[in-house]
C-alpha cells in the first residue's frame, strides 16, 4: 500500500494529464465518486514508517475517527509521565477532512483537503491543556485508486499550538520547517457504501 500511496500521490504522472481536470467546475466540491463511500481501515505513517491504524469514513464528506494520538502526544509532550484525556473529552475527537474534488485521471480521484486543523483537550500530568495541529493546506491532498478500491492522502503538519485550558494562554508553538510528512493509507474496506454510511 505504500507503493500505492507515493504512486497515486504524484500528481504529475503519465495518467493525470491537464485535460482531464477540466470537470472542476461542473463537479465544485462534492464527491463524483460514489463507488469510494464506506468505510476503510487506515494505516497512519510518518515518513514512511506506520505509527498507528485508524477507520476513514466517505459520503458525500470524508472523516477518521482517530488521528495517531500517541504518537502525536509523544512529539507534543515529550517528557509527560502521563497524557489523557479530560474529563467529557473521554474519546478522541474525530478530524473533519472536508474533502472538496479536484480532479481525475484514468484510475484516480483527487481531492483537496480543506480541513487543516484539529483540536483536542488533554490532561497532561494534572495539568489541562488544549493543542492545535496544523496541517499544510497546500501540500494536503487526498486520493481514491478506484483499481484498488484504496484511499491515501498526505497530511503535512508544519505547526502545533498548545495552550493552558485553566491560564487561557499559549503556552508553546512548535513550528516544522520542513513540515513533518504525516500520511495514511487505507488496508482495506471495512464496510460497503450501503451498510450504515
Amino acid at each position: 500500500m505504500c507503493v500505492l500511496l507515493l504512486a497515486s500521490c504524484s500528481i504529475e504522472d503519465n495518467d493525470s494529464s491537464p485535460e482531464k481536470y477540466s470537470d472542476w467546475d461542473v463537479y465544485n466540491s462534492s464527491n463524483p465518486n460514489s463507488e469510494s463511500y464506506g468505510e476503510f481501515a487506515i494505516n497512519w505513517m510518518v515518513d514512511g514508517a506506520v505509527v498507528d491504524n485508524s477507520l476513514l469514513q466517505v459520503n458525500e464528506e470524508a472523516k477518521v475517527l482517530e488521528l495517531p494520538f500517541q504518537w502525536l502526544h509523544h512529539i507534543i509532550f515529550p517528557d509527560a509521565k502521563e497524557v489523557k484525556w479530560s474529563e467529557g473529552s473521554t474519546e478522541p475527537n474525530t478530524w473533519d477532512m472536508h474533502i472538496a474534488f479536484a480532479g481525475y485521471s484514468e484510475n484516480n480521484y483527487y481531492y483537496s483537503i480543506k480541513g487543516t486543523e484539529h483540536s483536542q483537550k488533554v490532561i497532561v500530568d494534572d495539568k489541562t491543556f488544549v493543542y492545535h495541529v496544523y496541517f499544510s493546506q497546500d501540500q494536503s491532498i487526498s486520493i481514491y485508486n478506484k483499481n484498488w478500491d484504496a484511499w491515501s492522502a498526505i497530511t503535512p503538519i508544519d505547526s502545533i499550538r498548545v495552550s493552558d485550558e485553566i491560564a487561557k494562554e499559549v503556552v508553546e508553538v512548535k513550528r516544522y520547517s520542513p513540515a513533518i510528512h504525516l500520511s495514511f493509507n487505507s488496508t482495506k474496506r471495512t464496510k460497503a457504501r450501503d451498510s450504515g454510511n
